[in-house]
């Protein structure tokens, strides 16, 4: 969702709100990709959780494990719009 609400409002001139100055890295993941393994995953049910007997369930990571750094990923928005981006930084 990040790209979409960023490409938005660089597009808007208006600003993206990153935290900590973007000093974060974040796993993007292509929506198609989740969609694929989560189609996959849905009808198979563990049965190695003997705790979870009732509500059967296991927790899969589906990100891409290379996380960017935010502000790599701004920098790539702002060259492909040909536009710069208005940055609102939050400290937390």
């Amino acid at each position: 969702m990040a790209t979409f609400l960023f490409v938005n409002a660089i597009m808007a001139g208006q600003p993206i709100r990153l935290f900590n100055h973007g000093k974060m890295r974040r796993d993007f993941t292509y929506i198609d990709d989740v969609t694929r393994v989560v189609s996959k995953l849905i009808d198979l049910v563990p049965a190695d959780n003997p705790a979870a007997a009732d509500a059967p369930s296991r927790v899969y990571n589906v990100g891409n494990q290379r996380p960017e750094e935010l502000m790599h990923f701004v920098g790539l928005l702002e060259r492909q719009l040909g536009r710069a981006a208005v940055i609102h930084n939050f400290v937390t």
